[in-house]
């Protein structure tokens, strides 16, 4: 383990901070994984019905 990481304490500014960034990336990483299977699904769709025609 580092050694020159301070530890974190759970009311602590920073470990504040750190939770706020991490719920937001989640959320973006989450995002933007909805948005790949929508294309995905999307793309999948438009090719069944060119390859129908």
């Amino acid at each position: 383990m580092r050694e020159d990481l301070g530890v974190l304490r759970p009311g602590d500014e920073i470990a504040v901070d750190l939770k706020i960034l991490l719920r937001r990336r989640t959320d973006l990483v989450n995002d933007r994984t909805r948005q790949i299977n929508r294309l995905r699904s999307n793309s999948r769709r438009s090719a069944r019905r060119w390859s129908a025609r």
